[in-house]
């Protein structure tokens, strides 16, 4: 077994500040074995539980945070041509999942403090079941 690079990881030093925040809706998609869905239709069912479980309107919803380079994620095109909106939305690559699920609280937080955006949502979605026969990443087929 090789021991981890030294420089595999590193902490971020991140501002040290306070706003009112809250996290005010939470939603997943249906889990399930493969059902043909994309990444994005998934994603967009679970934003679509997290707007109704908030109270929200989706033409309310003025923020999106998404992982980078883990596949299709859910865009503002996507948001817009499901929801039927075309109001601006605030983007940031600093959300999802993974490692950015512990960072996305602290740039949303920033981004309603300085104004960009009132209510943000944060996806992350996969379909590994539905595409583990092309996948490059993720868990593939034993």
């Amino acid at each position: 077994m090789t021991s981890p690079s030294p420089d595999w990881g590193r902490s971020t030093e991140f501002d040290d500040f306070a706003a009112p925040v809250a996290i005010v809706g939470v939603g997943e998609s249906e889990h399930s074995n493969a059902s043909g869905r994309t990444a994005v239709e998934i994603g967009l069912s679970a934003i679509e539980a997290a707007i109704a479980d908030a109270g929200l309107k989706p033409s309310e919803v003025d923020g999106l945070m998404a992982s980078p380079g883990v596949g299709a994620q859910v865009g503002v095109e996507d948001f817009h041509a499901h929801f039927g909106t075309s109001h601006d939305i605030w983007v940031s690559h600093q959300g999802g999942g993974m490692v950015w699920a512990a960072t996305a609280p602290y740039h949303a937080a920033k981004a309603l403090r300085d104004g960009r955006a009132k209510n943000i949502v944060n996806v992350f979605s996969v379909a590994w079941a539905t595409e583990r026969d092309s996948m490059t990443c993720g868990p593939r087929k034993g």
